[in-house]
C-alpha cells in the first residue's frame, strides 16, 4: 500500500509481566514499535517468521518506555505525528464479558459507556478483537489521507 520496504507499525501491550502489578487496577499499557523489512519481496510465511521472531523480541523489552525508545531514535519530532510509526495494530484478546463492565464501592459507581470517536489518533488503526464468535476488526483512520473505498478494499484483502 505504502510502497515502502521499511515498514514500522505499533502495537499496544498490557506490560504487566511483573507479578506485583498483576492485580493493580491501573493503566499499565506500553507501546512496541515493531519494524519490518519487505525488500526482496519476502514470501508471506517468511514475512510472518520475520514478524514472529520481531514480536517475540519486543515483548522482551516491553518494560522500556515508548518515550524512552523515541528520545533515543528521534533526533527531530515533529508534535502532529507519532515519532516512529502512523499505523497501529491492536489485539483485543482478553477474556470477553456478556456484561457490561461496572464497579461499585463506597458511593463510587463505575460503569462502561459507549462512544464513538470522532478523531484518530494515527493515520491509521486496527483494532482486531477475538471472540468466541470469531475475529471482528475496527478500522480507525484519517479522513483526510484516506477515502472510504480505500479502506473498504483493504479491508477486503485484510
Amino acid at each position: 500500500y505504502s510502497g515502502q520496504y521499511d515498514i514500522c507499525i505499533g502495537t499496544p501491550i498490557a506490560n504487566r509481566e511483573q507479578e506485583e502489578i498483576s492485580g493493580l487496577i491501573g493503566f499499565f499499557v506500553n507501546t512496541l514499535a515493531l519494524r519490518s523489512d519487505l525488500s526482496g519481496n519476502p514470501s508471506f510465511s517468511s514475512l510472518l517468521d520475520q514478524i514472529k521472531t520481531t514480536t517475540l523480541e519486543a515483548y522482551d523489552h516491553q518494560h522500556v518506555p515508548f518515550e524512552k525508545i523515541v528520545s533515543e531514535v528521534v533526533n527531530h519530532r515533529d508534535l502532529s505525528r507519532s515519532p516512529l510509526f502512523q499505523v497501529m495494530f491492536a489485539l483485543q484478546n482478553t477474556v470477553e464479558s456478556d456484561n457490561k463492565i461496572s464497579y461499585e464501592s463506597d458511593g463510587f459507581n463505575l460503569q462502561e459507556v459507549a462512544h464513538t470517536n470522532r478523531t484518530s489518533q494515527f493515520d491509521l488503526s486496527f483494532d482486531v478483537t477475538d471472540s468466541s464468535q470469531g475475529f471482528f476488526l475496527d478500522i480507525e483512520y484519517s479522513t483526510s489521507l484516506f477515502k472510504e473505498s480505500t479502506i473498504r478494499h483493504m479491508v477486503s484483502h485484510f
